[in-house]
């Protein structure tokens, strides 16, 4: 792969803030700020709201990812203090009025033990929540026991989202948050996690110019053609970058009002879905999903 493309296309779940996007074969999951269910949109019907699936109590809904092999969606909640993850069942009849919440289909949820930013998905269907606090990403199965904890190098701070590279345990992580001098984007070896990053992209906090990072708070990886994309937050723009953080192309969002903060990659339609939010008044007030199409030559 030499390039890749970025072009925006439309966007859909215009409404309260938007904190989180995943994507399952035909359908778009979005969570809302202090949200209790989740919508389900169709991709082949123009991103129709097909039902919402009630989770069960969330304080705060602060991520969502998606499981492939499971058939469910992992959404996180972070306002409670030790962090907490629903398994939401997807299989589920469409109800009738689409506007109205299904009975509760998180089956189960547990506590990560600390307070979490990011929650991703890997390949063999552990689920990776990113705890950028003490420096650490946390996988758990998926019937919410604790495999491991990696330990992040000390330059890492303030880790906000983890997403596996490859199968030979790399993750991708970005770190840096609001003041912090260091915003990046770095290749993580969790066999030997507190070692430095193979690769960076990035340095200290800036503007897309000078090819810095100003909040990097979102990841996703397109497994098959090695390539990684960043939401810039601070820069209001999405970076795609190669397996060595090499960057390919950058494209600004749009909309002048609100900022992007959430991604989710569908690697087999070859479309991005980028949450943004508009912040007033110190305040999220409104959001949507922005859909751009992914082009690689």
């Amino acid at each position: 792969m030499e390039s890749v493309k970025l072009s925006p296309s439309t966007l859909f779940a215009e409404g309260r803030p938007v904190f989180g996007v995943a994507c399952l074969d035909d359908q778009v999951f979005v969570i809302r700020r202090h949200g209790a269910d989740v919508e389900v949109y169709d991709v082949n019907c123009s991103y129709k709201l097909l039902k919402r699936l009630k989770v069960n109590k969330p304080r705060n809904p602060l991520d969502i990812a998606a499981c492939a092999q499971k058939k469910r969606v992992y959404v996180l909640d972070g306002l409670d203090p030790s962090g907490r993850i629903f398994a939401v069942e997807t299989q589920q009849q469409t109800s009738e009025d689409a506007t109205s919440p299904s009975s509760s289909n998180s089956s189960k949820s547990w506590s990560v033990g600390e307070m979490a930013m990011n929650i991703s998905v890997t390949s063999s269907a552990t689920i990776v929540v990113t705890c950028g606090k003490v420096a650490q990403l946390r996988e758990f199965s998926d019937d919410g026991e604790l495999v491991r904890q990696i330990s992040l190098n000390s330059e890492l701070v303030s880790a906000q989202h983890a997403v596996q590279l490859d199968a030979l345990d790399h993750f991708v992580v970005c770190h840096g948050w609001m003041d912090d001098k260091l915003h990046r984007v770095c290749v993580v070896d969790a066999q030997d996690a507190e070692s430095p990053p193979s690769h960076v992209y990035g340095s200290h906090r800036g503007s897309s110019s000078t090819n810095s990072l100003h909040n990097a708070s979102h990841l996703g990886v397109d497994p098959q053609r090695r390539c990684v994309f960043v939401v810039d937050m601070g820069n209001r723009r999405v970076v795609a970058l190669d397996s060595t953080l090499r960057q390919l192309t950058d494209v600004p969002v749009l909309d002048k009002k609100r900022l992007p903060s959430r991604m989710c990659l569908d690697a087999e339609r070859c479309l991005l879905y980028v949450a943004c939010n508009e912040w007033k008044d110190v305040f999220w007030t409104s959001g949507s999903v922005n859909v751009f199409s992914v082009c690689y030559t």
